[in-house]
């Protein structure tokens, strides 16, 4: 194992681009919304060529940002009032308490909205769960019996939109319920209960606090 700083940001461009949920925890979205039709055509901006602005004041840009860190290296590194970003802890420290420090708000602020629109896999799970639940509750089942209610989820992904047979669309959905054991997905705890005649048993397990109902 081999462990290198990273001394880099990457950044890209794209219209509404579609995120899987690891890219997703590990990206910031900065999003811009001109709200006209016709963004191009916009006028009144304060630097009407932006790139030549950056380019002729590259100077004075880096040494306001060194300010803002050295304003808040003085003020005690003080931390943002916000929750870090897990695996970036030390990142989101740095980088929002010196926003913070210099009064500019919103750092992290639209990590939800994005978790959610990148986490259309978690969202189809979280359906398919709950349909689980309110047929099986917490009783023993097999992936049989899961495969017929899985087919009634429409957006879970078993190869039915490819030539797969219906012998392979249990193989994929057997392998995808394999990789989500003793994860949590919504309110369940997916669980292996065992083999029966040489079928492999699932239960769920509810991770509401007793007495807790909805």
């Amino acid at each position: 194992m081999l462990t290198l700083p990273v001394r880099c940001v990457w950044a890209a461009t794209a219209n509404n681009p579609t995120m899987s949920t690891e890219i997703a925890r590990r990206s910031i979205r900065i999003r811009l919304d001109p709200k006209v039709d016709r963004p191009w055509q916009r006028e009144n901006f304060i630097h009407k060529d932006l790139r030549a602005y950056a380019t002729e004041n590259r100077g004075n840009l880096i040494w306001a940002c060194l300010v803002m860190i050295r304003a808040w290296v003085c003020a005690g590194r003080p931390s943002p009032p916000v929750r870090p970003l897990g695996s970036y802890e030390s990142w989101s420290h740095v980088v929002g308490g010196v926003l913070h420090n210099a009064n500019v708000g919103g750092f992290l602020d639209n990590l939800e909205e994005f978790y959610e629109i990148a986490d259309s896999e978690g969202q189809v799970w979280r359906e398919f769960v709950t349909a689980w639940w309110n047929k099986h509750f917490d009783q023993d089942v097999g992936v049989a019996e899961l495969f017929t209610l899985a087919n009634e989820t429409e957006t879970l992904d078993l190869g039915k939109s490819g030539k797969g047979t219906e012998r392979s669309q249990r193989i994929s959905f057997g392998k995808q319920l394999a990789a989500k054991r003793d994860r949590v997905i919504g309110e369940y705890r997916i669980m292996f209960s065992g083999k029966e005649r040489g079928a492999k048993r699932w239960r769920l397990a509810s991770t509401r606090k007793s007495g807790e109902c909805r």
